[in-house]
């Protein structure tokens, strides 16, 4: 099966619900975590994301930045996880499925 690109949004250094989400998707070896905007601080997030492994260019400093940093990358993510606070989930999801990404999972 072929492996699909990942992306979350949130779940930074800290966070409750991100470890849960990058340890449960990598249990079957289906995703490879390719991008992420981790942190509410760009310069924490960045950071972040290049400690978990992330190439540098896809350590993204907020969701916005990585919807446009995404969005026309032939290995762009297939999928999004959303560990956000709650309030945040509707706007970031909307933009994500407007342009054509799928909305993996929503932090509860």
């Amino acid at each position: 099966m072929t492996r699909l690109n990942w992306g979350m949004i949130g779940g930074g250094d800290g966070s409750q619900i991100g470890p849960a989400h990058r340890l449960a998707a990598g249990l079957d070896g289906l995703y490879t975590f390719a991008a992420g905007a981790l942190d509410h601080n760009p310069a924490a997030g960045r950071a972040f994301g290049q400690r978990l492994g992330l190439a540098a260019d896809r350590a993204y400093g907020d969701w916005r930045e990585m919807l446009e940093g995404e969005r026309n990358r032939p290995d762009r993510v297939d999928l999004v996880t959303v560990a956000t606070p709650n309030a945040t989930h509707y706007e970031i999801t909307k933009a994500f499925l407007a342009a054509a990404f799928t909305s993996c999972a929503k932090n509860p």
